[in-house]
């Protein structure tokens, strides 16, 4: 799927806390994204945290980008710092319901009939 040179993850990778239905589902993500994402992600996870050393050119080069010296160039330097960055912030809900509290009517008599 992707050069041999970066390994694979031991499983795939998901991220339930952020996007519980997956990455291809969430909308920000394209096919071959999250396919990235799910597969790579636990080597990128540990490259980028320093539990994994970097073996080849590649990851080596990955390593420099998360720790932003250099810009990326790779699908993969992209997609996780497209990742990064999506998981990082809150996302927004827009809703169609007005979420204002509604004022009290100024006649009270007005939704009574006496």
């Amino acid at each position: 799927m992707y050069d041999s040179e970066f390994r694979a993850g031991v499983r795939d990778f998901v991220d339930t806390r952020r996007f519980g239905r997956g990455f291809h589902r969430s909308g920000d993500f394209t096919i071959k994204e999250s396919e990235l994402l799910t597969r790579y992600g636990h080597t990128m996870v540990q490259l980028a945290s320093g539990a994994l050393m970097p073996e080849g050119e590649q990851e080596h080069r990955f390593v420099t980008v998360v720790a932003g010296l250099r810009s990326p160039t790779s699908a993969l330097e992209r997609v996780w710092l497209k990742y990064l960055r999506l998981s990082g912030c809150r996302r927004r809900l827009f809703s169609l319901q007005d979420s204002r509290p509604v004022p009290p009517p100024s006649d009270p008599n007005l939704f009574f009939d006496d």
